[in-house]
């Protein structure tokens, strides 16, 4: 009987700028992210703090890593899925974006996307709720309580 050596599961460390740049780029490549979560995917894989900063900077340079317009293209994603303005900054400051900056992505949203035309999508779509529970999930959802119960039709007796 023999045993066989399992091949390795870790991953390979970041020892260079160069191969941080290049990871930071394979990240980006398959999905959108914040320069807060493309820090701490480095951070995870060794690379030391000077490596991370120079990654990031050049990633920066070359226009791959943009955070306004992320959180800009976050705050109207979750919009349009029917999410109230306070979930949406909770949600950026959660990512680790600025306070600033995550009201500055709830102004990106137009108009025709305002809290209240959300609010009424999504009583046209869950018609089937009783107003009790309409109101708990819309205030779940971040939508000002006020706004709610003003859209809704108050509470019933």
């Amino acid at each position: 009987m023999s045993l066989q050596k399992r091949p390795s599961t870790r991953k390979a460390s970041i020892a260079t700028s160069s191969d941080g740049i290049r990871y930071a780029l394979a990240v980006i490549s398959r999905r959108a992210v914040s320069s807060m979560e493309l820090k701490k995917k480095l951070k995870g894989r060794g690379a030391s703090d000077e490596i991370i900063e120079a990654s990031l900077a050049r990633i920066r340079e070359l226009g791959y890593l943009n955070d306004r317009e992320y959180a800009r293209r976050r705050a109207l994603l979750m919009a349009e899925r029917g999410y109230g303005d306070y979930a949406i900054r909770l949600f950026l400051e959660g990512l680790g974006f600025p306070e600033e900056m995550a009201y500055d992505a709830l102004g990106g949203i137009p108009e025709d996307l305002g809290e209240g035309k959300r609010i009424a999508m999504i009583i046209a779509r869950r018609k089937d709720l009783g107003r009790e529970k309409l109101t708990r999930f819309l205030a779940g959802r971040g939508f000002p309580l006020d706004l709610v119960i003003d859209t809704v039709g108050g509470v019933e007796e």
